[in-house]
């Protein structure tokens, strides 16, 4: 892929120019990669569709069956933290790794 030189004025000497076009042509074409998805995967989907947890029923006083949904439901969504937490993890050390944070 061909990366686009971005135009500077004239008041900067030649050597400052040639020194940001570079900075700035390496950072983009990693930038690039890392939303072309190259650098870091996607997290999984997530375990409970929307409304899920809040779908659940308990009647009064609630039974064990409608405790152990409620427990398997935020189990799962435990699960889904965990794997974005991984894949956010993943990113910030894409990007530290390009000495862009």
């Amino acid at each position: 892929m061909e990366t686009q030189q971005p135009i500077l004025p004239d008041q900067y000497d030649s050597s400052f120019k040639r020194q940001l076009l570079e900075l700035l042509s390496r950072n983009y074409t990693d930038l690039f990669q890392i939303f072309d998805k190259t650098a870091v995967s996607d997290p999984a989907a997530m375990g409970n569709m929307d409304g899920e947890i809040s779908g659940l029923t308990f009647s009064n006083p609630p039974t064990q069956a409608e405790c152990q949904a409620l427990r398997n439901a935020c189990e799962v969504l435990a699960d889904d933290v965990r794997a974005l937490r991984g894949s956010v993890s993943d990113l910030i050390d894409s990007l530290q790794a390009r000495d862009l944070v």
